[in-house]
């Protein structure tokens, strides 16, 4: 891309960011922190679908390189720092951890979160797929200083901050405390157990015509030993009380919503 094909494409996402006034709260932009194997790439996806350009979507959701995209007039951003900070879109989503980002004021901020076992054995059966059936994926470049197709030598080599993904956006020190009251201070969140009731809100607080679409479900069957389930609970365990605590609090708002209506 030219330096002038990048600079009049900056114009025009600031331009069409200018002009953004989302849901009844007329937020400037939506940021989606995307935890790893938590439901979140359906929910990306759902917000790229509202685009009516639909092959050109797969450039920003699968790409390593295009980090920014506007369809129908709606600005995307993926996976950049710098462009998420600037809030210079309509959609943004990563996997960086909350304490690397700063949001600007009218961002509607928010977050899926899944049990901490069933996401971090998704992730490890996604690995084994592409060891097995697809070895020059990009995934498992980032993951070789750890990754084992025997349970017991990975859980032994995964470091904290890749075991404790979930936690560890919220807390870079993986505080449980610090992390709670960090996804608390969101927009919203929702568990991936209750996506579609999560989606919802969304689409009402939004005023979005969203639709999600499960289709990245793991391919390989991984079902591990109950020693092996022992040992990554109890490496799991600050993450699982983070988890715990988190679903009782969105449980006890879902019961108070329920009960008001």
């Amino acid at each position: 891309m030219s330096i002038l094909h990048r600079t009049l494409e900056s114009a025009n996402a600031r331009w069409l960011s200018s002009r953004s006034k989302i849901g009844q709260a007329k937020y400037r932009r939506i940021y989606f922190y995307h935890v790893q194997k938590a439901g979140g790439s359906s929910i990306r996806r759902a917000f790229y679908n509202l685009s009516t350009a639909r092959k050109q979507v797969g450039q920003v959701f699968h790409s390593n390189d295009v980090r920014r995209a506007i369809l129908d007039k709606r600005v995307y951003v993926s996976h950049h720092q710098g462009l998420i900070d600037q809030g210079y879109y309509f959609f943004a989503s990563s996997h960086l951890p909350m304490s690397a980002l700063t949001l600007p004021p009218k961002t509607f901020t928010f977050t899926c979160l899944r049990d901490p076992i069933k996401r971090f054995l998704s992730r490890y059966r996604e690995l084994l797929y592409f060891s097995e059936y697809e070895p020059d994926k990009f995934h498992l470049n980032v993951v070789k200083d750890w990754f084992s197709s025997d349970f017991m030598t990975m859980i032994d080599a995964v470091p904290d901050e890749e075991l404790l993904f979930q936690l560890r956006m919220f807390s870079e020190g993986l505080d449980v405390d610090e992390a709670v009251t960090n996804v608390q201070s969101l927009s919203y969140y929702f568990l991936t157990s209750k996506i579609n009731q999560g989606m919802q809100y969304l689409i009402n607080h939004l005023d979005l015509p969203l639709e999600v679409y499960h289709n990245r479900k793991t391919k390989y069957d991984y079902r591990p030993t109950v020693k092996e389930m022992k040992v990554l609970q109890d490496r799991l365990r600050p993450e699982i009380n983070m988890y715990k605590r988190l679903k009782e609090i969105y449980e006890s708002k879902m019961l108070a919503s329920s009960s008001s209506v």
